[in-house]
């Protein structure tokens, strides 16, 4: 399986603006150490929500800490905005914890959970993927539970209902995910780390 990092992923998590201290050449040992644990058979691979979605958990190569929290421990650093993930999105209401850069206490996530699109969606929503890769990198989620994915945000569900020219993967909204979504989010939030 050959991989390469879509440049939505790229700028979203390795671009100059994000908090994790990762650059690019981060991204480029990721990839390469992913395809690595796939060749020898270490990494778990199962499929998303779509035909075209695939997870696979490598080790946590990055060093990130967990993404996500029970909105329980930091009440008072719950924030909500209008958030688009790129240009080409309509920004939408999310919700995450925003702690200082400093407060990385929690311990790193043992795995990743590495969304991946198959190089034909990726072209379908104006992020081609280089000849020859098989699957572009969307989304990379730290996790301590290998094989078991968050759900999917209840919004991100409904930006993939509106359609492709409006950054979502033109999936419908399925209804009994969608209220088990809820259910999780209402509980807990993303953790974003802000530069001090």
């Amino acid at each position: 399986m050959k991989l390469a990092m879509t440049p939505f992923c790229l700028n979203r998590q390795f671009g100059p603006d994000n908090a994790n201290g990762l650059d690019y050449i981060s991204a480029l040992r990721l990839v390469d150490q992913i395809e690595q644990e796939i060749q020898i058979g270490g990494a778990l691979i199962t499929d998303g929500y779509a035909p075209f979605c695939r997870h696979v958990w490598p080790r946590n190569y990055l060093g990130l800490p967990v993404g996500v929290s029970l909105i329980a421990f930091f009440g008072d650093a719950v924030r909500s905005g209008y958030e688009a993930r790129n240009e080409k999105e309509l920004p939408v209401l999310t919700r995450w914890i925003e702690l200082p850069n400093h407060m990385r206490g929690h311990p790193p996530a043992t795995h990743l959970d590495v969304i991946l699109y198959s190089a034909e969606q990726c072209a379908k929503e104006n992020d081609p993927l280089p000849e020859g890769v098989d699957y572009g990198i969307v989304a990379i989620i730290p996790t301590a539970t290998p094989g078991v994915e968050y759900p999917i945000p209840p919004i991100t569900m409904m930006r993939n209902a509106l359609g492709i020219e409006y950054g979502g993967s033109g999936v419908p909204v399925d209804e009994k995910a969608y209220r088990a979504s809820v259910e999780f989010w209402e509980k807990h939030a993303i953790i974003k780390y802000v530069k001090e």
